[in-house]
């Protein structure tokens, strides 16, 4: 416990990094707990603060003098604002608000923005995402709760803030929970930075089921909920511990000096949870122990990419190209495509998207980004075949890859609209 509040501590200041401490550490039960905690305090501190905000007298009226005083007449000093005691219809709300707060949040909030971005986003299907990252968005979502709306509800307790303080703070929690929520989509699913915050933007609507809970809440009907998903419900619980456990074994695996690939393998989850700096540390490592570890090499040239980086970009994949230009089906050719496409050098562009696309001529990706290099190169009847290439090969392609090729295909459709 002592730790995860540590981590909490740390979340508004590092929250990327938190995150991923959560995703290595934190507890479903002890975020639960803390979520909970958080609620009660933010329910009675703003009911409190809001319903019974200090009374202040008037000032007292200045006495009238008569023609025969020469002083005028003493006034009683006013007595100090007084606080009314909360009423019990408010300590009955502060009760159930609570659980109502953090059940909406496990049951519904959670469910609806990890749904939203996969739709939004190529992170898989809500299935696959529902087993892999529902514990981990979870702890991640009840911690940024947690940190995000209780400085509002201790403010109401301690009565020191009027009520439109009060409010200012819990919208400034609103806006810092929706941000460490985009955060917590980053890191632990793995989206992108758009795709977060269109999901973050909408599934806030799922509040207004909360009602149904209500429903829900029959002892029968959970016990048998339960029985009926039980085998979902421990394979959903069960995709956190089975990522950590994945984890603690890359960890002991790099105590072996020759063991590049444990490094390997854990710059990949760094890079799936954002951590660029992390990830390429990782990667280094591992050509240092390998020098032939060409994934590393690929790796780091995408990196370097993400960053603006793009003479390193380049030298990494001149190393993989130089040893195994086949590399990765080919697609170290494409990454350096998007790096000339990015610089301007178009020229460098098309030939190296023309030598991937003579290897995979039915890749979206690749044949958009050629049909881009042609384009600015004035090649626009080339440019408009390879568009339309690239549409029917996002079309053609199996099921499993739909969701991956979709976003090439818009592109493709857009930039043929606009020859």
């Amino acid at each position: 416990m002592i730790d995860q509040v540590r981590t909490l501590v740390l979340l508004p200041l590092r929250p990327r990094r938190a995150m991923s401490a959560l995703l290595d550490g934190g507890s479903v039960a002890q975020a639960l707990l803390l979520a909970f905690v958080a609620s009660a305090v933010l329910w009675y501190g703003q009911l409190s603060g809001l319903a019974t905000a200090p009374h202040r007298p008037a000032p007292p009226r200045a006495a009238v003098l008569s023609s025969g005083d020469r002083e005028p007449a003493a006034e009683p000093l006013p007595p100090p604002p007084t606080r009314p005691t909360p009423s019990p219809l408010l300590a009955i709300v502060a009760a159930f608000g609570p659980i109502a707060t953090v059940a909406g949040l496990v049951f519904l909030y959670v469910p609806a923005t990890l749904l939203l971005v996969t739709l939004f986003d190529r992170i898989g299907s809500f299935a696959v995402a529902l087993r892999r990252d529902f514990g981990g968005l979870l702890v991640c979502t009840l911690s940024a709760f947690t940190v995000a709306f209780l400085p509002a509800g201790l403010a109401g307790i301690a009565g020191i803030a009027p009520a439109p303080v009060l409010l200012a703070l819990l919208a400034a929690g609103a806006l810092g929970f929706a941000a460490l929520v985009v955060v917590a989509l980053q890191t632990a699913c793995g989206a992108d930075t758009g795709p977060a915050i269109a999901a973050v933007s909408l599934s806030w609507l799922s509040f207004g089921l909360q009602g149904f809970l209500l429903f829900l809440a029959s002892p029968w009907l959970l016990y048998f909920g339960y029985r009926a998903m039980q085998g979902q419900t421990l394979d959903i619980l069960g995709g956190l511990g089975a990522r950590r456990s994945l984890r603690r074994y890359l960890e002991a695996s790099t105590l072996n000096p020759r063991d590049a690939d444990a490094h390997y393998q854990l710059g990949l989850i760094h890079m799936q949870r954002r951590q660029l700096r992390e990830a390429a540390e990782r990667f280094r490592r591992a050509i240092e122990i390998d020098p032939g570890e060409l994934d590393a090499q690929f790796q780091l040239a995408r990196i370097a990419r993400l960053e603006g980086r793009w003479e390193d970009a380049i030298r990494h994949l001149e190393s993989v190209l130089a040893s195994s230009p086949q590399h990765s089906s080919f697609e170290a050719w494409r990454e350096a495509g998007a790096v000339y496409l990015s610089t301007g050098a178009f020229t460098h562009a098309r030939t190296v998207l023309e030598r991937f696309v003579e290897d995979r001529p039915y890749d979206p990706e690749g044949l958009h980004r050629l049909g881009m290099a042609l384009k600015a190169l004035g090649k626009r009847d080339e440019a408009g075949d390879l568009f339309r290439r690239a549409i029917e090969a996002a079309r053609t392609s199996p099921d499993h890859r739909q969701r991956e090729v979709r976003p090439w295909r818009r592109e493709a459709e857009r930039e043929l609209r606009g020859l």
